[in-house]
């Protein structure tokens, strides 16, 4: 007799928008930006589509030296291994506060409005209706109780 087997949750895979790191891009390029930091695998979204992106939209890109060759086909002039970012990352991810003007970053001549580039796809198991005002828990089991 086989054991039963546990369900397996649905696979749920990041995806990221190009048109949205685009025109996030682009915002900061006309904000006065020149240099995205991409370094750590473009902060996780894929160091080689990304920087295809946002080159593309007029930045260039750094990247940390054992990275390089993921962006040999760009041209030097549009990749640097020391040049100091000067673009909002939290604007060209899409990140929460990104809307904020950013005081570290003094060459920037407004605040960027931007879109979210990584969203989460998977499959939606299950629902559960919650009050208003209350938290939401799934019950767990207790030891039984005598009275």
């Amino acid at each position: 007799m086989t054991a039963p087997t546990a369900p397996r949750s649905a696979p749920v895979r990041a995806v990221i928008s190009h048109p949205a790191l685009d025109g996030n891009a682009r915002g900061l390029r006309e904000a006065g930006a020149s240099c995205a930091d991409l370094r750590r695998d473009a902060w996780g979204h894929g160091l080689a589509a990304c920087a295809v992106t946002v080159t593309a939209a007029g930045l260039r890109v750094r990247v940390d030296e054992e990275e390089r060759a993921a962006v040999a086909d760009l041209p030097d002039a549009l990749v640097t291994t020391t040049a100091e970012p000067d673009a909002d990352p939290r604007a060209l991810w899409g990140l929460p506060g990104a809307s904020q003007p950013v005081m570290s970053q003094p060459v920037m001549s407004r605040p960027v409005m931007s879109r979210p580039v990584m969203s989460l796809r998977g499959s939606l198991l299950s629902t559960k209706r919650c009050e208003r005002g209350r938290a939401c828990r799934t019950a767990t089991p207790s030891a039984p109780t005598t009275t």
